[in-house]
């Protein structure tokens, strides 16, 4: 019995000494990158356009708008034709945010820089908010749903159409922080016409969480859409962009804030 245990100790012996004696000669470590990571990283430049547009206005300057690259100190601004450019970035995946005060901001969202060379991200447009009121005067529910009445208040010179953007939220703090609404509804005026008159269906609210016999909160701002003569047609979503915390929309090209109504869900 001791030398058939033994015999097989000599067995496992040579079969580990075979298994080792396959394995090469270990290479060489390849170059890492600078957080340790596998692979060198690169250094190029990003570069764009910003243009400052306003219903019937072409500005022939477009300077002095920031652009920075969130979480580093990489910033620049734009020269008087629009364009920017910031040199030296590593490759890695960036969110560039673009401002300018008086005017609407906007983000780019996870952008894929690769670095070695000149990435072009293309034209942005900024703009001033667009000084339209519209209010809520009256919210009912039936059994298909909630109906809101309202108003347009005044006009805007060069403006070709006039929107209404309605945020439904869960309680009266809504409004078009992407924090604070839970889904949003859009009105066009019909021509020449300053009231309106919108029903939403019950099951957009269901389909939003919401249950019948909640109580839900409304708000609305005003948005016009209008035709530059250099830049063609703008409106509200060329602005908008969306917020990485909630995946939801910014709304930064919208007008004041009417008061908040709340109605029960039928």
């Amino acid at each position: 019995m001791k030398i058939h245990h033994l015999y097989i100790i000599m067995i496992s012996l040579c079969s580990m000494l075979l298994l080792n004696s396959c394995e090469g000669p270990v290479g060489p470590q390849g170059p890492s990158g600078n957080d340790g990571g596998p692979g060198p990283k690169l250094t190029g430049s990003i570069s764009g356009y910003v243009y400052l547009v306003n219903p019937d206005t072409i500005y022939n300057d477009n300077s002095g708008v920031r652009i920075q690259i969130e979480n580093t100190l990489f910033e620049t601004i734009t020269n008087s034709s629009g364009k920017w450019k910031i040199t030296d970035l590593q490759t890695g995946i960036y969110n560039i945010l673009i401002s300018k005060s008086g005017y609407t901001n906007f983000k780019y969202n996870s952008v894929q820089f690769v670095g070695g060379g000149d990435y072009i991200i293309g034209t942005r447009y900024l703009a001033s908010p667009p000084e339209i009121f519209i209010t809520i005067d009256t919210v009912y529910s039936h059994p298909f749903g909630v109906t809101i009445h309202g108003q347009r208040l005044n006009d805007i010179e060069g403006a070709q159409s006039y929107y209404g953007m309605i945020f439904w939220g869960a309680d009266n703090s809504v409004s078009a922080n992407p924090g604070h609404y839970n889904f949003t509804s859009d009105l066009l005026f019909n021509y020449n016409s300053y009231t309106y008159s919108l029903s939403i269906s019950k099951n957009n609210f269901y389909n939003a969480g919401f249950k019948s016999g909640d109580r839900i909160y409304v708000t609305i701002y005003g948005t016009i859409s209008w035709s530059n003569s250099f830049y063609g047609l703008m409106f509200e979503q060329y602005f908008r962009y969306i917020d990485l915390n909630t995946n939801k929309y910014v709304f930064p090209y919208l007008g004041e804030k009417s008061e908040t109504f709340s109605i029960e869900i039928p």
